[in-house]
């Protein structure tokens, strides 16, 4: 079973392999010693960018010194972009480092009347575009991050 923590990183992670086409998403990657929660990497044209995403999974809303060791942490690796996601929101502090830094925030809630089987350990979503007489495949294999699920 896995801790709250890296649900909510592996879901960030999810949802960024999801809605980022031909980027390289990871969960977990150390960069120079350093940890960060999930990296994007892509390439558009000849440029290669590299974003950082630090996830807190915390009761208490993200502070300042969280967002200053963020911006140490993404400006040592030379980051295209960081982003800061939280389940309990940012102190005003907070939101000004981040504006001063240019990190993206953002703060990633549940909807408490959905629930998910504490056992399903598959989901699938319809592809819009798929034909309208294709039937899914499923297959047991080890854990493969394929999609997000959002509404």
């Amino acid at each position: 079973m896995i801790s709250d923590d890296q649900y909510l990183e592996r879901l960030v992670a999810g949802i960024q392999s999801a809605t980022s086409e031909n980027a390289d998403v990871r969960w977990n990657e150390t960069l120079n010693g350093r940890q960060f929660d999930v990296v994007v990497r892509f390439q558009m044209g000849t440029l290669r960018y590299l974003v950082l995403i630090e996830v807190k999974n915390r009761k208490r809303p993200a502070s300042v010194s969280d967002l200053e060791a963020f911006v140490v942490k993404a400006g040592d690796q030379r980051a295209n972009k960081a982003v800061f996601v939280t389940a309990a929101g940012f102190q005003s502090g907070a939101v000004s480092v981040a504006q001063n830094h240019g990190i993206d925030l953002f703060t990633l809630t549940f909807d408490d009347e959905v629930t998910i089987p504490s056992a399903a350990s598959l989901l699938t979503r319809q592809n819009p575009e798929a034909p309208a007489d294709m039937k899914p495949e499923f297959s047991i294999s080890d854990p493969e991050l394929m999609a997000c699920v959002t509404d």
